[in-house]
């Protein structure tokens, strides 16, 4: 017997920032979401960086997660189209750790945001846009009118 969830098909999402700390653990419990039938993992650093988790690193760790929720990992400007083309969710993640005032997560986060506004209304405009970056209160009117002027 189905279990109801309110949703009449299955979800996906793409994770950009996957390799920062809250990228890394929304992935993780997304994949095992009953929803979710793909969990698309992106991040700015190359495949090869040693400054952080990398993304196909997690995708392989999700993979031995026992879920019908497929998983693929993506890096760079060149491959955010594929992640993001026909998402249902876009998870905006970043780590704050590393900065010391606002300004700075401000000046930091606003040329993400923005480009990953823009790429979200050229290939999946329905999505829902999720912002788990700092600041939130400054990176999501940001988003929303880049998104909406787009």
């Amino acid at each position: 017997m189905r279990e109801r969830t309110g949703c009449d098909r299955p979800v996906k999402v793409a994770v950009v920032g996957a390799s920062s700390r809250a990228g890394w653990t929304a992935a993780f419990l997304l994949k095992s979401s009953r929803l979710l039938s793909q969990v698309r993992l992106h991040d700015w650093q190359s495949r090869a960086s040693l400054t952080c988790p990398a993304t196909r690193a997690l995708a392989t760790e999700l993979e031995h997660i026992n879920t019908a929720c497929s998983v693929s990992s993506h890096a760079g400007s060149r491959e955010l189209r594929t992640a993001l083309t026909g998402a249902d969710v876009v998870l905006l993640c970043s780590d704050s750790s590393t900065v010391t005032s606002e300004e700075e997560a401000f000046n930091r986060g606003c040329s993400t945001a923005r480009e990953v506004a823009m790429a979200t209304a050229d290939f999946c405009p329905e999505a829902v846009l999720v912002v788990g970056a700092e600041p939130v209160n400054s990176l999501v009117p940001l988003m929303a009118e880049t998104h909406a002027w787009k």
